[in-house]
């Protein structure tokens, strides 16, 4: 994407009005966006505004239904609202339409995305973006006299709505402060307003970025996903397991490396992950906290350590959810390389996307994974999503209380690999499994997976007491699954009570 700024100018006759208009058109003229400014009664309001539209849609057009309606934020973070809706003109084609609205000072803002119904998948993650990167300089046109001064432009980041928060080196303590990973949160979001911003982490502000060399061979493959040609992608792993256990639904997917004059870079990674987190299998807090507060804190531990400088918050969606968009950089003013989408889904259950890239890659991240993020979708307790053809994937069921953990997950298998191999796999990813006594090897009943096997097993970590452990393999429709359970050999009675056996009996692959 490239930013345009009108350039006309007018002088406005006594007693005239003015009505702004901005056309942005799709090259095969399937989808446009008219977003306009016009007079209103001094005192209307977004909201006011917002219902007035409303009625005068209900009324003229033929056949509307309206899909979602709710408070949004617009045109560079101002408390507005965001209508979607269908109607079927004249010649019979419905269209699906999505409307943002802000009023202030006597004038009012509208904007238009639309296409046909059927066309609407295809579209509807570059029209959310063009609709999020609106912005509104300044203040309105004064009818009056001439436009006054405008407000700088946010930084000339490629497609990113964020600002750097503001950071004073000079007043940073010689010691930092103790930081909780888990307790320091943000101030609980209200939608419609603001959200507040993340707490900077310890030390400071990094000043030094990490250097890329610009090359004319650097190509960028992300670039080059249709995001209208994605594969449908649903989590197959499900679990019954009765309180006290908590299941968490991970699914992961990793964009292709890039690569200079054919080869591919080092440490080159581009990732994004979707999280359906029930809030019990979250760390206890010291106190009580907004579950979305929570939730805008869990890229502490999923992002590299070098990505740690908030951007400026604000309000978007993902799966139909109002969500708070965080983004982080390396440096302060620099790219955003990393950003996190959380919103809760219902009482106790929340969802966050959370996706990281190498330097330079913030015009893929902002292109791509953020229109990408944005597809995941939680139903019914499991996710579904899409991908990229050709992006490698990642499925994990995270299985807690308060004192162990499991976990099951699935992955592509390579091709040709059978039972054997997937076994040699899992076992060679594993870490050294030092004085290992096996105690089983067994057939192990899983649903939907149909040659699933048990390896029981006790070693010693190092530094650690023996650990029992539990792993179970499978195979099915070219996917490897695995399964994974320890508990401490010298542990409580309660833990070594559990079996592998009745936690998998709670499993299924779908």
């Amino acid at each position: 994407m490239h930013r345009f700024e009108p350039t006309l100018s007018a002088t406005v006759p006594d007693g005239w009005f003015v009505k702004e208009s901005l056309t942005l058109l799709a090259p095969d003229g399937q989808a446009n966006i008219i977003a306009s400014s016009e007079p209103v009664a001094d005192g209307l309001d977004a909201l006011q505004y917002a219902q007035v539209q409303g009625d005068l849609l209900r009324k003229e057009f033929p056949h509307y239904q309206e899909h979602h309606f709710g408070p949004s934020p617009v045109l560079g973070g101002r408390p507005g609202y965001l209508r979607e809706f269908s109607w079927v003109p004249p010649d019979g084609q419905s269209v699906r339409q999505l409307q943002l609205y802000f009023a202030a000072s006597g004038r009012a803002y509208t904007a238009t995305a639309t296409t046909a119904s059927q066309q609407f998948h295809r579209y509807y993650d570059v029209l959310r973006v063009a609709l999020d990167q609106l912005l509104l300089r300044g203040t309105a046109p004064s009818e009056d006299g001439p436009r006054p001064p405008v407000q700088p432009s946010p930084p000339s980041v490629p497609s990113s709505p964020w600002t750097p928060l503001p950071v004073d080196l000079l007043d940073e303590p010689p010691q930092p402060p103790r930081f909780d990973l888990v307790n320091d949160l943000p101030a609980p979001a209200v939608p419609g307003i603001a959200p507040p911003p993340l707490p900077m982490p310890p030390g400071g502000a990094i000043t030094e970025s990490r250097p890329v060399a610009p090359s004319d061979g650097l190509v960028e493959p992300v670039l080059a996903v249709d995001l209208s040609d994605l594969r449908p992608w649903r989590s197959r792993l499900h679990s019954e397991l009765p309180a006290p256990w908590s299941a968490a639904v991970i699914m992961e997917q990793h964009g292709p490396p890039r690569t200079d004059g054919g080869a591919l870079l080092d440490d080159d990674f581009f990732w994004v992950k979707a999280m359906l987190l029930p809030e019990h299998s979250l760390q206890p807090l010291q106190q009580p906290a907004q579950l979305q507060s929570r939730l805008r804190v869990l890229h502490r531990r999923q992002l590299p350590w070098d990505l740690r400088i908030p951007l400026q918050p604000y309000w978007t969606d993902v799966g139909g959810l109002p969500a708070v968009l965080d983004g982080f950089a390396r440096t302060v003013g620099g790219p955003p390389a990393a950003f996190s989408l959380s919103a809760e889904v219902s009482s106790g259950l929340g969802l966050s996307v959370i996706a990281a890239t190498s330097a330079g890659r913030q015009e893929a991240l902002m292109r791509v994974a953020l229109p990408l993020a944005r597809r995941s979708v939680a139903r019914q307790g499991s996710l579904e999503w899409t991908a990229p053809p050709g992006w490698s994937t990642r499925e994990e069921l995270v299985l807690t209380t308060d004192t162990l953990r499991a976990s099951a997950t699935l992955v592509p298998l390579a091709a040709g690999q059978d039972l054997s191999g997937w076994t040699n796999e899992v076992f060679a990813r594993a870490p050294f499994l030092r004085d290992q006594q096996p105690l089983a090897e067994r057939p192990v009943s899983v649903r939907g997976m149909p040659n699933a096997r048990l390896h029981r097993f006790d070693w010693q970590p190092s530094g650690m007491g023996r650990l029992l452990t539990s792993v179970a393999v499978g195979t099915v429709d070219g996917l490897g699954f695995s399964f994974v359970l320890e508990v401490p050999l010298h542990g409580s009675e309660t833990a070594l009570m559990i079996q592998a056996d009745e936690l998998l009996s709670h499993l299924s692959v779908a």
